[in-house]
């Protein structure tokens, strides 16, 4: 089980501060005694050392005595004075009274320890009561001897009180140092909790979420370089993205360029492969001399009509290539749309005659004009009628509808017959691209002429288009105004 970093932080902290309290603990137990005894005795030679000043100071007897009971009312220590004969000067018990006391004789004996050095300090207990004393024995200059004491039951109940403050004091320190590292690793930690979160979310390439903290040490500098990282992984990431769409897209583009050349070059042999192989065929049968007279003529009229139909096909091409490379100037000018529909339309009328189809004109809106290349526009209406004549059945009817609005004017030409299937509509604009391959040689299409109509309308920023009826197809074609009405 994995341990949160907040957890090890309270833990870690917590062990320390135990530690540090075990420490101050054992060292109170066992050194603080000796501490305080030295305090004691540093307090006891400077006592002494301070009546030795009084005395070799010229104070009077009433002086020194008051002091000396200043001395046991602010520190409780207990003074005997001794002369170098012996004679109690002053004494905190008995003052002036030396005769057979058992202190008396205490004080005796540690007098006459001090006969051979000059400081003597250790505990001495009183014989009757059996109270024990602090006590500190010093020569003194002039040959006196002072002796100064304190109760033992005095310096030990101070000792205690410091080991029951100190353990009070600790298990005090010990729960607010819990409460305190409790409140302060969760401060601490939610910055790292809160960099780690964003670290996971870049992680899972989320840049949503970013470091708001204001710290100015190493975790705001954390949090500050998570932010520069995201940012920076984001701006890579979305280049990488677009690279990437970009890189389908020519990838696609490249695939359909070659689909198209693939197409191009089988529809261009498949156009091909039959005019050729009957050019051939009737060639060489004149060639052999196996045809009469007249069938000879029948073979020169097949071979120059197959020859005419290569030709015209190979110049719909070049057209074509013509108006998709840009390569074709237009020749630009103002016309009337209405006036080329109608010469257009005039052309049709004894083949409409002869089959029996009815060619009907209409006009919507008010007369306008347009600005672009007419004979690339007639050469649209004618590949619009061309398509329409080899669609309709005999006795049908071919419609013209010029439409004239405020931006643009249209022209539909409309055949009755059979509707084009809806997934067909849009691919009908494609190179070489025919419904009825059947009827396509004897019709005489070469499935180019609406991929031109398509380039026109391009070049003159038109639109084209076809949509079924109820009754046919239309196919229609928007060349803008050139005097456009809001």
């Amino acid at each position: 089980m994995k341990k949160s970093i907040r957890a090890r932080l309270f833990f870690y902290t917590i062990g320390l501060v135990m530690f540090i309290l075990a420490l101050l603990f054992i060292m109170n137990s066992f050194y603080f005694e000796k501490y305080y005894l030295g305090l004691k005795k540093n307090q006891l030679s400077s006592t002494a050392d301070e009546i030795e000043e009084m005395l070799q100071g010229g104070y009077s007897s009433d002086e020194i005595y008051a002091r000396f009971e200043e001395i046991e009312s602010e520190a409780g220590i207990k003074i005997a004075l001794f002369s170098g004969d012996m004679d109690n000067i002053y004494s905190s018990f008995a003052k002036g009274r030396m005769g057979g006391s058992p202190w008396n004789l205490i004080n005796r004996q540690i007098i006459e320890i001090l006969q051979d050095k000059d400081v003597t300090f250790g505990e001495y207990e009183h014989p009757m009561t059996g109270t024990v004393f602090l006590t500190y024995a010093k020569k003194l200059e002039g040959g006196y001897i002072a002796l100064l004491q304190i109760p033992m039951a005095a310096v030990e109940e101070s000792i205690s009180a410091n080991h029951t403050f100190h353990i009070y004091a600790a298990a005090i320190t010990l729960l607010i140092g819990l409460i305190g590292v409790f409140i302060f690793s969760k401060g601490f930690v939610r910055p790292i909790l809160d960099i780690a979160d964003i670290a996971r979310r870049v992680e899972k390439l989320d840049f949503s979420k970013k470091y708001e903290g204001d710290r100015q040490d190493e975790i705001g500098l954390l949090g500050e370089s998570i932010n520069s990282m995201s940012d920076r992984l984001e701006g890579v990431i979305e280049s990488l993205n677009t690279a990437n769409e970009q890189l389908k897209v020519e990838i696609e583009k490249e695939k359909r360029i070659d689909m198209m050349r693939k197409d191009f070059i089988a529809a261009v042999s498949h156009e091909l492969k039959t005019p050729v192989a009957l050019i051939q065929g009737y060639s060489e049968g004149l060639r052999d001399n196996i045809a009469n007279e007249s069938k000879k003529t029948f073979y020169c009229d097949v071979i120059e009509d197959e020859a005419r139909r290569m030709g015209a096909l190979v110049n719909e091409l070049l057209e074509l290539s013509r108006l998709e490379s840009g390569s074709m100037k237009l020749e630009l000018s103002e016309f009337r749309m209405e006036e080329l529909v109608n010469t257009v339309a005039a052309k049709y009328s004894l083949a409409a005659e002869e089959r029996s189809i009815a060619l009907d004109i209409q006009k919507i809106g008010e007369e306008a004009k347009v600005c672009g290349d007419r004979d690339k526009i007639q050469r649209a209406l004618v590949n619009y009628l061309d398509n329409a004549f080899k669609n309709v059945d005999t006795g049908g009817k071919v419609s013209v509808k010029l439409i004239q609005s405020g931006a643009a004017v249209r022209v539909e030409v409309e055949n009755t017959g059979s509707n084009i299937p809806e997934k067909e509509l849009d691919m009908i604009w494609n190179q070489f691209y025919k419904l009825d391959k059947s009827r396509s040689r004897s019709l005489g299409g070469s499935g180019l002429g609406l991929s031109i109509v398509k380039e026109i309308a391009s070049l003159h920023n038109g639109k084209c288009g076809a949509y079924n009826t109820e009754n046919g197809v239309v196919f229609w074609l928007e060349i803008p105004n050139a005097n456009p009405k809001e």
